[in-house]
């Protein structure tokens, strides 16, 4: 074989082996853009169980405590300060605690009366800052004054929760009022809802011929 020959049979094999790197190169440092311009997948959920601590409590229509009917005379009941301690136990042991209230904050209490509103408990509620109830039910005592309602559920820094009381003629909740709430906790959404029952009139008539009837009875004070 000629030179003349074996030089364009070398010049193929030079451009055939730049091709191979050519290839290599590309495959190698050039992006993949169909994965580049897809959307980014969503965080797995945590591992395992998800524990949380529900704290639900009621009735809670003074800041001080009540002296509990027990040997123990230094025994209390309530208080905002005693609520505090025992979110802050919870949180204390690095769980996730979700604090919230079924109702009946502003009435009844002496106190309310002699203000003309309950403004000291939601003041003692707002000032638990991250310590306070997440969501709040309207309970029947609410309603003991409603003149007092709207300012004293618009102070109030959190949510207030019912679903199936309606403003006059109309199909909206109170004012001030959310007929649910989500809450997303380590990747979990967790939903609240709350449903206020139709005797709740009746329930006031009910507990105040307990208390004028049926308590004086029970501790021997006979008519």
């Amino acid at each position: 074989m000629g030179k003349e020959g074996l030089i364009p049979k070398i010049i193929v094999g030079v451009i055939f082996v730049m091709l191979i790197i050519a290839i290599i190169l590309i495959i190698v440092y050039v992006p993949d853009r169909s994965q580049k311009d897809s959307p980014s997948p969503a965080p797995p959920l945590p591992a395992g169980p998800q524990q949380i601590v529900f704290l639900h409590f009621s009735d809670f229509y003074q800041i001080n405590g009540l002296s509990a009917n027990s040997s123990d005379k230094n025994m209390s009941l309530g208080s905002i300060a005693r609520l505090a301690t025992i979110v802050k136990s919870y949180k204390a042991q690095n769980k996730t605690v979700v604090v919230t209230f079924g109702g009946d904050l502003f009435s009844p209490s002496s106190m309310t009366t002699f203000l003309k509103g309950a403004y000291h408990m939601v003041d003692g509620f707002n000032n638990l800052g991250k310590l306070a109830p997440l969501i709040a039910v309207v309970g029947n005592h609410e309603f003991d004054n409603y003149t007092w309602f709207g300012e004293n559920i618009n102070s109030f820094n959190n949510t207030w929760l019912e679903a199936n009381l309606f403003q006059k003629g109309t199909t909206q909740v109170l004012n001030g009022t959310k007929p649910y709430y989500i809450l997303e906790v380590n990747g979990l959404k967790i939903g609240f809802i709350a449903l206020i029952i139709e005797l709740l009139p009746y329930y006031q008539k009910v507990m105040l011929i307990i208390k004028i009837i049926l308590y004086p009875l029970a501790n021997g004070n006979r008519p």
